[in-house]
């Protein structure tokens, strides 16, 4: 058999395609491995960044004595608070909370956004997600994947009779023959009147920390690669915004359901991974959990631990998990 090189010692051309096809097989077999090492890293920093996140809530509580809210709107509407802002100085983030003048307003709205919503916090990314930014004329702000629980309904959109005012939680969701009751969270959305403006302390955790959500994930969305200078996009890992910094347990985790984003009429983005409607589900503004890792997603207790939940897990045990006066036996392991 004739030889492919001339020279001495060549491979024959039969040889040459074989040791080509065994490289092939070999980079096919290696390279799933190393993807597979890459994203178990990534989820385990995704890990130590929920954790840092939980223990930064209970510093926080230690210090006001009870958590802080998800979110809060003041009457005059002038002052937007989420829990990400008020727990900046327990991440060593200190200069950028001190910062942050007296009035301000939520991301797209107020005149100080451009200070601090365009500043990205790695503490609060997962690294397997994207980076999305998105620009309001000068303005703009970044997305984020960490979010509080608010219990197994979710938020309500707006006060009975006043469509100005956030009412906060929402008592009571029918969906079908399924009918689902708050029976209390470690977060709640708030506005100033009634029952609104709701910090809880530890001890009112009923359930017990190491059986309470405190913390999940969801999925930042793009509605469009392009955004050319206009506020175009899905608010949801908006952690400045009142409803982007939030979820529930009404659905498992990376559920195929949408979720109800109500409150921000005409952003929302039905992705493929994320899906979503513009409407309210009974009232309510309903985020479930999602992440980009295989098979479920990180969830932060109360009492600091994390835990890898899977899109299998029982709903009922998931949303009892959500809960922190339910009296419900959890199991999320």
């Amino acid at each position: 058999m004739s030889k492919v090189f001339s020279r001495k010692g060549g491979f024959t051309l039969v040889e040459l395609l074989v040791v080509i096809a065994i490289i092939g097989i070999l980079i096919g077999l290696l390279l799933p491995a190393v993807q597979a090492a890459r994203e178990a890293a990534r989820r385990m920093q995704c890990t130590n960044n929920l954790k840092q996140c939980m223990l930064a809530m209970l510093n926080y509580a230690e210090t006001a004595g009870k958590l802080p809210c998800a979110s809060y709107c003041s009457q005059d509407s002038q002052h937007y608070v989420t829990w990400a802002r008020q727990i900046l100085p327990f991440i060593e983030q200190t200069a950028l909370y001190d910062g942050i003048p007296e009035i301000w307003r939520h991301a797209g709205v107020g005149a100080n956004d451009s200070y601090f919503c365009l500043k990205r916090i790695g503490t609060y990314c997962c690294p397997s997600d994207s980076e999305y930014f998105y620009k309001d004329n000068t303005k703009g702000w970044c997305l984020h994947n960490y979010v509080v629980c608010i219990g197994k309904t979710g938020a309500s959109n707006w006060s009975p009779g006043s469509p100005s005012i956030i009412n906060g939680w929402r008592e009571q969701i029918q969906y079908g023959s399924r009918t689902v009751r708050y029976k209390e969270a470690a977060f709640r959305n708030g506005g100033y009147q009634g029952k609104g403006y709701y910090c809880q302390k530890l001890s009112n955790i009923k359930d017990g920390l190491s059986n309470t959500m405190g913390m999940s994930e969801l999925l930042q969305v793009s509605k469009s690669d392009d955004i050319n200078g206009v506020a175009a996009a899905d608010e949801r890992g908006n952690l400045w915004y009142c409803w982007g910094c939030m979820y529930s347990a009404f659905f498992t985790p990376n559920t195929s359901e949408m979720d109800y984003l109500g409150c921000i009429s005409g952003r929302a983005t039905n992705a493929e991974y994320a899906p979503a409607t513009d409407k309210t589900l009974d009232g309510a503004t309903v985020v479930s959990a999602r992440s980009s890792h295989s098979g479920g997603v990180n969830v932060a207790m109360c009492d600091g631990s994390v835990r890898f939940v899977s899109d299998t897990v029982n709903l009922d045990v998931w949303a009892a998990a959500s809960t922190s006066k339910g009296s419900e036996t959890t199991n999320l392991d």
